[in-house]
């Protein structure tokens, strides 16, 4: 693999891709990567940071999907099945402090 292959992937120009890994590898002290003229591969410190990255990746990628739910979330309509009695009950507090915390969901009870 070439990083000019990696930037396509990644939607990046090749320029901007090695620079970012340029400034990581002076960050961290050390490279990532062992460059020739006709690839790239990782250093063995490369190789024990490569499966951390891909799990903060993964937790970004859930951490972003989260997020997007929670405001999904905050509008829209909610139908409840209750039975009447608990619908005549228990309900009417529940669905009061719901309102007040999410005001932009419609609430529909159906029995």
């Amino acid at each position: 693999s070439t990083f000019a292959e990696a930037a396509v992937n990644l939607h990046l120009t090749q320029p901007a891709l090695s620079s970012a890994i340029k400034k990581m590898e002076e960050q961290l002290g050390g490279k990532l990567f062992q460059r020739n003229t006709r690839n790239v591969s990782l250093t063995p410190e490369g190789e024990v940071l490569f499966p951390n990255a891909l799990r903060l990746l993964h937790d970004w990628d859930n951490t972003f999907s989260d997020i997007q739910n929670l405001f999904a979330m905050a509008k829209g309509q909610l139908t409840i099945c209750a039975m009447p009695s608990f619908a005549e009950s228990h309900l009417p507090n529940i669905l009061s402090v719901f309102h007040q915390q999410i005001p932009n969901v419609n609430l529909r009870i159906v029995d």
